[in-house]
């Protein structure tokens, strides 16, 4: 895997999401700019043994987790250079990768990097943690993050993207702009009749 000079923040037992627009919190649908898909994942709630275990101080809504072998891939429109999210039980199995817009894999991070316990306890706040990923000056921005389990369960949840960089709010804003002129161009073409 690619080596990667980011940095990480854990935080023990911080379930709350930080306030943002670029939220996916798994209770509503997952809207643009993002899009994602699940491979042997699935959205749940409450506990199944053997299967999954709700995320420790969590509010007890839904939540996203990913079985054996599984993934769940988010991507998105925009480039981004953080990402948080809310991990439940973490263990030596879970694997973060950030993606270029390609798909290819920029960075990997194993669940030893969240927690030096990863032991897949359900209940300590040194296994359920927010953890936020932040790349460093001269990395390149990703557009999507692929949630792997080495066996069941990665639970997680409250997924929060930073604003994205200046230079892509910048293209976004040409682009709307455009598209918001073509629309008036067509606006003013009138067809004039005369009987």
């Amino acid at each position: 895997m690619p080596a990667s000079a980011a940095t990480i923040v854990s935080t023990g037992g911080a379930f709350a999401a930080p306030a943002s627009d670029l939220t996916i919190d798994f209770n509503n649908a997952i809207a643009a700019p993002f899009t994602a898909s699940f491979t042997n994942a699935d959205l749940v709630q409450g506990d199944l043994a053997g299967f999954y275990a709700q995320p420790g101080f969590s509010d007890g809504s839904r939540y996203a987790a990913v079985f054996g072998n599984g993934n769940l891939t988010i991507t998105s429109e925009l480039a981004f250079r953080t990402v948080s999210f809310f991990v439940g039980s973490i263990d030596a199995g879970n694997i973060v990768e950030l993606l270029d817009a390609t798909g290819s894999v920029l960075s990997s991070f194993s669940g030893t990097a969240f927690s030096a316990d990863a032991d897949g306890d359900q209940d300590s706040m040194l296994t359920n943690r927010r953890v936020t990923i932040s790349l460093t000056e001269g990395e390149a921005s990703f557009a999507g993050v692929r949630f792997i389990s080495a066996q069941n369960s990665f639970e997680l949840d409250n997924v929060v993207f930073a604003v994205p960089e200046a230079s892509t709010w910048a293209l976004m804003l040409v682009g709307f702009g455009m598209v918001g002129a073509a629309t008036r161009y067509r606006r003013r073409k009138t067809t004039v009749a005369f009987s």
